[in-house]
């Protein structure tokens, strides 16, 4: 799966002010939420953190187009997970856990698409996300690129 947004945060918050999430309920339950903080990029897959990036992204007062690249059928770990920034790959080793060999997302029927922080609107996603998309595919270094350069020019 890849997630893409263009986004412009406003404050670096250290309680991941989400752009995105597909959830199971309004707000804890996440089953794929991307953030940046005041420590980085973060992006969590079935309720777990899978990366943490300190200090990689996340700019203030910036509009930027977020990539992250999900294939848990990869075999080394570190290849399951790929973000990018404006079309450019960001990966440092993965600190804060992984993403299984073969793990699938959970979302039913019963999912909520959150385009924001949370569905219960009690939290402020500290900026403004521009364009949201999820794909089913898992986007290859070129077409990251390449729908950075168009997103980057207009996201309409």
């Amino acid at each position: 799966a890849t997630i893409e947004v263009v986004v412009e945060s406003e404050v670096l918050h250290p309680f991941c002010p989400r752009f995105i999430a597909v959830s199971n309920d309004d707000h804890e339950d996440g089953r794929l939420d991307l953030c940046c903080t005041d420590n980085g990029i973060e992006l969590r897959v079935n309720n777990k953190r899978v990366v943490h990036m300190s200090n990689n992204g996340c700019s203030t007062n910036k509009r930027e187009v977020i990539h992250a690249v999900i294939d848990s059928t990869q075999g080394a770990s570190d290849d399951r997970v790929e973000i990018y920034f404006d079309g450019a790959s960001i990966n440092a080793p993965n600190n804060q856990g992984s993403l299984a060999k073969d793990e699938t997302i959970a979302i039913g029927d019963e999912s909520y698409l959150v385009i924001g922080n949370r569905m219960n609107q009690d939290r402020s996603l500290w900026g403004r996300v521009y364009y949201a998309a999820i794909y089913k595919v898992a986007f290859d270094a070129q077409r990251a690129q390449a729908h950075a350069d168009a997103l980057l020019k207009s996201d309409d």
